[in-house]
């Protein structure tokens, strides 16, 4: 033992308040008692034996580095589901796969990677800038799994959906971000109405990720995705909304403006469309899968345009309703040269 110890009494003199659990320290010689030791001693101005200040010092070097072995092959070990982008699922009471939890779970990760992509599109197109403001100032709450009855037409959506996954790849965040999610995903017809053309509303599918209300309730921001089957023409309507599509898989065309050329928008690239902008959509010979961000009024109206035969323009108005249907709130109306003039402006 080191004599200069002897009378080092630290069990019982209180000058080290946290002692090594199963170390008593009186007459204690081993190196990390020695290394408290030396700093005691030190702060009381007493001899200190620096060979016993190295050796400790040697030891709680040794030990981070033990310490820091173990986290890097902590690491390593974990890195393949990391990379593949592999989570741990909840579990609900009975320690099977929480359905519901997962879904809100996958989506939350859905919406996250889809507003960092828009985000760093924003960077070399400012006009993605009031969609990436209104998404970062507001809490998005995610919506929870809707349940829909099996039905031929659910079987035909599955089709249109596992279509545009085979066409995903997984090495793209975004694209396996959407893998994940869709097993959960739930498409229902966007227009429910007896007086809307039966095979738009079989054909025009929506699923909502999250949601924002304004506390006034005035004001909302969706995000979610469309599902659109082959074939599929949406003629001209107007909104108030602004709202941005991004294309995940198939070829969308795309009008704006009542005299406007239809253009296509690919996977991995999008379109932005104004509020109140006269739009069109139709899909080719394959099905499309869309993610959109939409922010207008709660309770938003749809103006349907129609040119008539002496070159007129009229409109419709169709509102949204809380079950989910669409009405018909007003007769045809003829487009003003100031309703016009706003829709291009």
């Amino acid at each position: 033992m080191n004599n200069k110890f002897v009378d080092c009494d630290f069990s019982g003199a209180g000058l080290y308040k946290y002692p090594v659990a199963g170390c008593s320290f009186k007459g204690c010689n081993c190196s990390l008692v020695k290394f408290y030791r030396w700093n005691l001693l030190k702060r009381n101005s007493r001899n200190v034996n620096l060979s016993d200040y190295n050796e400790a010092q040697e030891m709680i070097i040794k030990r981070k580095l033990i310490i820091l072995v173990f986290l890097i092959s902590a690491i390593l070990a974990a890195w393949p589901s990391i990379a593949s982008g592999e989570v741990t699922l909840p579990l609900d009471k009975e320690g099977e796969v929480d359905a519901s939890a997962t879904f809100v779970m996958h989506n939350e990760a859905l919406v996250a990677k889809f507003v960092e992509v828009i985000a760093a599109r924003s960077k070399d197109d400012e006009a993605l800038l009031p969609f990436v403001q209104s998404l970062n100032k507001v809490s998005l709450t995610i919506t929870a799994q809707g349940q829909t009855a099996p039905s031929p037409q659910n079987e035909r959506i599955k089709k249109w959906l596992n279509e545009t996954l085979t066409e995903l790849d997984d090495r793209s965040e975004l694209d396996a971000a959407t893998l994940r999610a869709a097993s959960g995903f739930s498409f229902s017809s966007v227009f429910i109405n007896s007086e809307i053309d039966q095979t738009l509303a079989e054909n025009l599918l929506s699923l909502e990720l999250a949601s924002w209300y304004e506390p006034s309730g005035d004001q909302a921001l969706w995000v979610g995705a469309f599902l659109i089957a082959p074939s599929t023409e949406y003629l001209l309507h107007t909104h108030d909304a602004h709202e941005v599509y991004f294309v995940v898989s198939g070829h969308l065309e795309l009008q704006h403006g009542v005299d406007g050329n239809y253009f296509t928008v690919g996977p991995d690239q999008y379109s932005i469309t104004p509020p109140h902008r006269p739009h069109a959509l139709r899909t080719g010979d394959v099905p499309v899968l869309i993610l959109y961000v939409w922010e207008g009024i709660a309770d938003p109206e749809n103006w349907w345009w129609e040119r008539h035969d002496d070159n007129s323009w009229w409109r419709t108005p169709w509102r949204w309703e809380n079950d989910g249907t669409w009405q018909k709130i007003g007769p045809p109306e003829q487009v003003t040269d100031e309703v016009m003039k706003a829709a291009h402006g």
